[in-house]
């Protein structure tokens, strides 16, 4: 989320109105899209504390803590000002409620439950052991010492597997 200035001109005085809007980014089918999730009037923060007022704000509505509140109270103060002024808590609610129901529909679009009874695995292929075994294998020097002594490297494989296999 951001916080974007826009300017209106009053065609008659020439007067200049600037006000302020918390934007959050949202992908649709048509690409990325801006926004508007509320109306801030006219700020008198600093450009350079915008972020952090978004931030705060972000927080506030979705309900999250912010790491804001022990060093920038005022920005807090500010955010949690706005936030109750704004009277969001119903529109969040309903917004939320949509994008929940969104997200059920999709769940159930996505997921087929599947008896876990009526599994059964064939022809099961591990490899992370392997893989351990011969990094092991390597970092050791085990096939060197194996080449000095004249022993052949796949003999004491082949061995040690039919070990394995008893």
């Amino acid at each position: 989320m951001f916080i974007r200035e826009s300017k209106t001109i009053n065609k008659k005085t020439g007067e200049v109105y600037v006000k302020h809007q918390l934007v959050a980014s949202v992908r649709t089918s048509k690409g990325p899209r801006n926004r508007i999730i509320m109306s801030l009037g006219t700020l008198t923060i600093p450009r350079i504390d915008w972020k952090r007022l978004a931030h705060a704000l972000e927080c506030r509505i979705t309900g999250q803590t912010s790491l804001l509140e022990e060093h920038d109270t005022d920005l807090e103060l500010l955010a949690l000002k706005l936030v109750s002024n704004y009277g969001l808590s119903k529109a969040l609610e309903a917004t939320t409620a949509a994008e929940n129901e969104q997200l059920e529909k999709d769940d159930r679009n996505q997921f087929v439950p599947i008896d876990l009874n009526s599994v059964k695995l064939k022809n099961t292929k591990g490899l992370g052991a392997e893989v351990l075994c011969m990094k092991t294998w390597d970092l050791l020097g085990l096939s060197g010492i194996l080449r000095k002594l004249k022993i052949s490297v796949n003999a004491v494989l082949y061995r040690n597997f039919l070990a394995l296999q008893i």
